[in-house]
C-alpha cells in the first residue's frame, strides 16, 4: 500500500475534563403508541417499573475553567438532586437509555457554554452505556 500526502494536516491537541456523577432511579419502559401487546413484544421485563445505578459522565473541552467545584455543583443540582430516586416516567414517557443521554446532554447544554459540552457518556448497568455528543474519535484508517 502507497501513502500520498496530498498536503499539510493540522491537528489542533485540546484538553477535557471529565466529571461522574451517580443516581439512582426507577423506570418503566413503555409506549403509547403501541398496543398493550407490542409493549410487552417490544420492552418484556422492562415493561414493569425497575430501577437502575446510574452513572453519567461528563466531558468539557479544556481543563475546568468553569472551577471543579462549580461543574461538580451543576450536577449535584441538575442531575443528582432532580433524579435520585425518582421515577423518570415523572419526567419523559420514553426512557430508554437512547433518550436518557440525550436528555441529560440537553440540560446540561443550557447550563454550559454550549461549545465545552462534549459529551455525556451514562450508563445504565455494567454492560450497557449509552453516549450523546460526540464519540470516541476513529483512529482506524
Amino acid at each position: 500500500m502507497k501513502l500520498t500526502i496530498i498536503g499539510p494536516i493540522f491537528m489542533k491537541l485540546e484538553t477535557h475534563s471529565t466529571f461522574c456523577v451517580e443516581f439512582s432511579s426507577q423506570h418503566r419502559l413503555c409506549s403509547s403508541l403501541l398496543t398493550p401487546q407490542e409493549n410487552i413484544d417490544q420492552f418484556g421485563k422492562c415493561l414493569r417499573t425497575h430501577g437502575h445505578d446510574y452513572r453519567a459522565e461528563v466531558t468539557i473541552v479544556g481543563p475546568s475553567v468553569l472551577g471543579r467545584s462549580r461543574v461538580e455543583q451543576l450536577l449535584k443540582s441538575e442531575i443528582h438532586h432532580k433524579f435520585h430516586d425518582r421515577n423518570l416516567n415523572d419526567f419523559w414517557e420514553n426512557t430508554t437509555g437512547e433518550i436518557l443521554v440525550q436528555k441529560i446532554f440537553d440540560i446540561l447544554s443550557e447550563k454550559l457554554h454550549p461549545d465545552r459540552l462534549v459529551r455525556v457518556r451514562l450508563q445504565e448497568t455494567p454492560r450497557n452505556h449509552f453516549v450523546a455528543g460526540l464519540t470516541e474519535p476513529n483512529t482506524h484508517f
